[in-house]
C-alpha cells in the first residue's frame, strides 16, 4: 500500500517533526501502511483508516507504531464506552449551544509557538441545569474538528487552560473520580499530545479534586501539568497579549466571540458527527490482556475500590498466649529496641505487648509497626506534640462527642464512634479530631486489654457534612489519617460509615485506595439516614441518640473528658517518645 498523504507543511514544521517525533516521507508511509493493515486485521474496533485520521495517532506517538496502536484501541473503545460523550453528538444540542455560547469550551484562532491553545471553562456552567458532561462533550467534539483543521496540534501539541473561576459545591459533586479518571483517559489516548496543562483561578480548596487528577496522570503528564491559584496570571507571564482573548487581559477576541465562532463552526460539522458517529469498537471486543496494552490504560498509582457489600469479621483465630511465650516474644523486641536507639521506643512489657498482640505475635510485622509508629509520632506533628487534655481543642471535641468509646463492649470488642462533622471546621480542624481522637485509642489500648486482643469496631458518623469540612479532605491527609488507622496499636476489625451522603463517595473510594486489602474488606458503607446501628452493635449498649439504650453521648463525653484529664501526666511524659 502505498501513502496518499502530501505533506505541505512548510519546511520549518517538518524540520521539527522530523528532529522530535521521527517523521520522514518514508517513516510516515511504513507506519500508515502497518497502521492500516492492523485496522483490516482487527475490523471489530471500526477504525477510521484514511490517512488524516491515522497521522495524528501517529505524531502523538512519535512514530512509535505499537504504541499507536495502543492509543488507537483505548480511542475506540473510549468512544464505545463513554456513550455520554460519544453518542448523538448533534452541534444544535441546545445543551451544547448553550456551552459553546457560555465559552465553556474553545480554542483560540491563534497558536502559541505553534501550539493550539484551547481554553475550558468547566465552572461556568450552573450544575443544577447543566451537567460536567455536557462539557467534555462538547469540547471533545471542538478537539475533533480543530486537529482536523490545524495539523500544526498534530505535531507540537496542545496548551490547555483550565479556568476555575466560580466553582461552586455543585460542580465539585460532578467531579467524581471516576469521572475524573475518564477525562484524564481521553487526554492521553486522544489524538493530539497535551503539552501543558495550565489551572488558574483554582481556589485553595480546589486541590482536592487536582489531587485526584493527578493521580490518574502518568508522570509524564503530571509534570506538565501547572496550578495558578492568583488568578490568571500564569497565563499573561506565558503568552503574548495578542493571542489571548480580552478576558484574560489580551487583544484577541473575548471568549463569548469565540464561543459564537465554534457554535458556527461545529454546525457546518453536523454532516460529519452524524458520519463519524459510527467509527467505535464493537461489543465484540472485550479487555485485552493485560500483557498487550499494559502501559496504556489510564490507571492511578493506587487503584480505586468500590465498598464493601457488608461487615467481615476475623476469619482467623485469635492469637494464642502463654507466659513463656509472651517472655520470650518480649526479650526479643527489648532487645531489638535496644539496637534501635534513635526510635525512643517505650520498651516497657505493656506497651510492646499490645504491639504483639495487634500483629498476632509475628515478630517480623510487630517491628515493622513499631517502627512506623514511632517515625508517625516525630513526623505528625500536629497529632503528637502538645497534647494537652485540657486544651480548648481537645475538651470542646471531646465534650461535643467528637471522639468517644462505648462502656461496654460487643462481643468483647470496644466501639469507638467517631462523628467528625458535627464541630465547626472554622473552629475545629479535621487535624484537631484526629489529635483528640488518637489520645483516646491511647487511654482505650492501655485500660482495655480486650481491644489488643480482639480489636475494635469503629463507627464514623458523616451527618451533616458541610462543603468547609469537605475542602479539609486533601489526598496528603485522607492518606496520612490511613496510616494512622493502620499503624495505631489497636486493630480495627469493622468500620461502620452512617449517614453518607452520596457525594462523599469521590474520598471514601480515596480513602480505601490507601488502605491494606484486609482493611478495605472490613469496611461497610450506608448512605440510607433510616439504617440502624443496633444491625452492627447490641441496643443495650448503644447511646439513645442511635437508637440505644445505654449512656447518651453527652454522658459518655463527659466521660471521657474527665478520663483524659487524669492522664494528663502521662501524655506529657509520653511527648518524648518518638523517632530522632
Amino acid at each position: 500500500m502505498s501513502s496518499g498523504y502530501v505533506c505541505q507543511l512548510p519546511e520549518e514544521v517538518q524540520r521539527y517533526a522530523r528532529e522530535v517525533l521521527g517523521e520522514t516521507d518514508t517513516t510516515r508511509t511504513r507506519c500508515l501502511d502497518e497502521l492500516k493493515r492492523w485496522a483490516e486485521e482487527n475490523p471489530h474496533l471500526h477504525v477510521r483508516t484514511e490517512e488524516k485520521y491515522l497521522l495524528p495517532f501517529l505524531r502523538g506517538t512519535k512514530f512509535d507504531v505499537e504504541k499507536a496502536k495502543i492509543k488507537l484501541f483505548n480511542f475506540y473503545v473510549m468512544r464505545r464506552d463513554r456513550t455520554e460523550w460519544f453518542e448523538n453528538r448533534d452541534p444544535r444540542l441546545k445543551e451544547i449551544q448553550e456551552m459553546l455560547k457560555m465559552g465553556s469550551f474553545v480554542t483560540l484562532k491563534k497558536t502559541f509557538e505553534n501550539q493550539l491553545v484551547v481554553v475550558i471553562r468547566p465552572t461556568f456552567h450552573n450544575p443544577s441545569i447543566h451537567h460536567m458532561d455536557d462539557v467534555i462533550k462538547t469540547g471533545l467534539m471542538v478537539i475533533d474538528v480543530a486537529v482536523m483543521e490545524e495539523e500544526l496540534a498534530q505535531i507540537y501539541g496542545v496548551i490547555g487552560i483550565i479556568d476555575m473561576t466560580n466553582l461552586c459545591f455543585g460542580h465539585a459533586k460532578q467531579m467524581t473520580p471516576t469521572r475524573i479518571k475518564n477525562i484524564v483517559n481521553s487526554w492521553q489516548n486522544f489524538h493530539c499530545r497535551p503539552q501543558r496543562i495550565q489551572f488558574v483561578n483554582a481556589p485553595s480548596y480546589m486541590n482536592v479534586v487536582l489531587d485526584i487528577f493527578k493521580s490518574f496522570m502518568t508522570p509524564k503528564l503530571k509534570s506538565r501539568t501547572f496550578v495558578c491559584h492568583n488568578g490568571y496570571s500564569a497565563v499573561t507571564e506565558l503568552m503574548n497579549k495578542e493571542i489571548l482573548p480580552r478576558d484574560y487581559d489580551g487583544d484577541g477576541e473575548s471568549l463569548e466571540e469565540l464561543g459564537e465562532y465554534w457554535s458556527e463552526k461545529l454546525i457546518s460539522y453536523s454532516d460529519w458527527f452524524v458520519q463519524d458517529a459510527k467509527y467505535k469498537a464493537g461489543i465484540e471486543i472485550k479487555k485485552k490482556t493485560k500483557s498487550w496494552f499494559s502501559n496504556c490504560l489510564v490507571m492511578p498509582t493506587t487503584q480505586m475500590f468500590s465498598s464493601a457489600s457488608g461487615i467481615q469479621r476475623t476469619t482467623s483465630s485469635e492469637p494464642e498466649e502463654d507466659a513463656e511465650f509472651i517472655r520470650e516474644s518480649l526479650d526479643n523486641l527489648k532487645k531489638w529496641t535496644e539496637e534501635n536507639p534513635n526510635l525512643h521506643i517505650r520498651n516497657e512489657d505493656k506497651y510492646l505487648l499490645i504491639f504483639l498482640r495487634c500483629c498476632k505475635y509475628d515478630l517480623k510485622k510487630t517491628k515493622e509497626r513499631i517502627k512506623n509508629f514511632y517515625l508517625m509520632k516525630r513526623d505528625r506533628k500536629l497529632l503528637f506534640r502538645n497534647r494537652d487534655p485540657l486544651s480548648r481543642e481537645v475538651q470542646g471535641l471531646i465534650k461535643m462527642g467528637t471522639f468517644f468509646v462505648l462502656k461496654n463492649n460487643h462481643e468483647n470488642r470496644p466501639v469507638v464512634i467517631i462523628r467528625p462533622t458535627i464541630r465547626d471546621p472554622s473552629v475545629y480542624t479535621l487535624d484537631d479530631v484526629v489529635k483528640s481522637g488518637s489520645m483516646v485509642l491511647d487511654i482505650l489500648a492501655l485500660e482495655e486489654e480486650y481491644a489488643q486482643i480482639y480489636g475494635i469496631i469503629t463507627i464514623v458518623d458523616l451527618t451533616n457534612v458541610s462543603f468547609m469540612t469537605v475542602t479539609e479532605l486533601s489526598i496528603p491527609r485522607l492518606k496520612y489519617m490511613v496510616s494512622v488507622w493502620q499503624n495505631y496499636y489497636c486493630r480495627p476489625q469493622q468500620i461502620v460509615f452512617i449517614n453518607v451522603p452520596a457525594y462523599i463517595n469521590v474520598f471514601l473510594k480515596i480513602v480505601k485506595s490507601f488502605m491494606t486489602a484486609k482493611m478495605r474488606d472490613r469496611i461497610q458503607v450506608h448512605h440510607d439516614s433510616n439504617f440502624s446501628l443496633t444491625n452492627v452493635v447490641d441496643k443495650k449498649l448503644l447511646p439513645p441518640e442511635y437508637g440505644g439504650e445505654g449512656e447518651t453521648i453527652e454522658e459518655l463525653a463527659n466521660y471521657w473528658s474527665d478520663k483524659m484529664i487524669s492522664y494528663s501526666q502521662w501524655f506529657k511524659e509520653d511527648e518524648k517518645f518518638r523517632a530522632e
